[in-house]
């Protein structure tokens, strides 16, 4: 599955400029479910530049680079509009009416590498709650009923794009 091409220094200032903070780029990656792992690679006195670093690359290596643009867009309309065509390097690609076969085939093995990363973090996070037994803590057990539903969601999802 490819990625279409991206302009990354465009992409290092976009996020340099939405993101006023280290903190509220932390924050971000910590709202997004998709974007949580790369927290972890994020020591606490990691500037902002090397967490933008280590947010790209994650991106870059899990296919979650439109995704995190699309994420940022919502966040902050005005730093995304400033970049846009410097991203993509020519006008932003718009969804098209037609159904090609190919995005088809892309958007399943994107559905599928995402609901594959989606369950081993729920995995994970039912190791963490089994090891407090019945002590554990309500984010852990927030997260985990959030997680099924989503893997589910995109289960159907991905049933239905056949």
């Amino acid at each position: 599955m490819t990625q279409p091409t991206y302009n990354i220094r465009a992409i290092r200032k976009l996020l340099t400029a939405a993101f006023e903070t280290d903190e509220g780029l932390r924050q971000f990656c910590t709202d997004f479910p998709e974007f949580r792992p790369v927290t972890e690679r994020f020591s606490s006195g990691m500037g902002k530049d090397q967490m933008i670093q280590r947010l790209i690359e994650f991106c870059e290596s899990k296919v979650l680079t439109m995704r995190l643009l699309e994420l940022v867009q919502e966040d902050n309309p005005a730093a995304y509009s400033k970049f846009e065509v410097e991203i993509f390097g020519k006008t932003p690609p718009k969804p098209s009416s037609s159904v090609d076969p190919n995005s088809a085939l892309a958007e399943t093995e994107f559905l599928q590498k995402l609901i594959t990363e989606k369950t081993r973090y729920l995995q994970t996070l039912q190791l963490q709650a089994a090891r407090f037994g019945i002590s554990v803590p309500v984010h852990i057990a927030i997260e985990i009923e959030d997680l099924e539903k989503e893997i589910a969601r995109l289960r159907q999802q991905l049933k239905a794009n056949g």
